[in-house]
């Protein structure tokens, strides 16, 4: 078993400082599987699929600028502040993207 095999087998999602257990999987499910419902419970936390989209994908290109730490922190706080209520979500995106990013590399 390699190192990400083994991470991806230890992996779980907090929200709120808490161990979130999703409804549609298990502790012991595959990583992939537990994405999927990630995905689904984002969606749903979100109101639709459009809103967690567009998160996912400011979340996606704020990872992928040149900005530096700070800069990429200052438009994490403006993402978070159109989110509004919802900005407790945002942390749970990037748990995601991180597991999708595992996944893709596995």
């Amino acid at each position: 078993m390699n190192d990400i095999s083994r991470l991806t087998n230890m992996v779980k999602f907090t929200l709120d400082g808490h161990t979130l257990h999703l409804p549609s999987a298990k502790a012991d499910d595959p990583l992939s599987n537990r994405v999927v419902a990630l995905r689904q419970y984002l969606t749903d936390a979100f109101g639709s699929e459009a809103m967690f989209a567009r998160v996912h994908q400011e979340l996606l290109a704020i990872q992928e600028s040149d900005l530096d730490d700070d800069a990429a922190d200052a438009e994490l706080v403006l993402l978070e502040r159109r989110c509004g209520k919802k900005a407790r979500f945002v942390d749970l995106v990037v748990q995601l993207i991180v597991c999708e990013t595992m996944l893709q590399s596995s």
